[in-house]
């Protein structure tokens, strides 16, 4: 039973670390992409940038799941980009420490657990 708390536990922090990213990465993205060209006036400009917005959303959302997947078959501990690259959980866009997709770059930091050896 305490696995399993230890899990949800793990599932819910995951959760909101990535609404607060996303919610940070969509304050500093909105409206940078569509800035590029001269011609985009009002609507168009808009439904690109949630357009944009949407992709930036999904990714989140799949590094999630990769997130969630990894750290259930490896003894809870979460993955960097290229390990969940490496173990299949993403595609190869992830195989660097800050790949690029759909024009947005994402990062992952780590951060030992307290009292591991790592955190030391």
């Amino acid at each position: 039973m305490k696995n399993h708390a230890q899990r949800r536990s793990a599932s819910i922090i995951a959760a909101a670390l990535l609404a607060l990213v996303a919610v940070a990465l969509l304050t500093s993205a909105c409206g940078k992409k569509a800035d590029n060209s001269a011609n985009e006036t009002g609507p168009y400009r808009k439904s690109l940038n949630v357009a944009d917005q949407a992709a930036a959303i999904r990714t989140l959302q799949t590094i999630y799941r990769a997130q969630t997947e990894y750290m259930l078959s490896h003894a809870e501990d979460y993955g960097t980009f290229e390990q969940l690259a490496q173990d299949n959980y993403l595609d190869q866009r992830f195989k660097s420490a800050t790949p690029v997709v759909e024009g947005y770059a994402f990062t992952i930091k780590l951060t030992p657990k307290a009292g591991s050896a790592s955190a030391a």
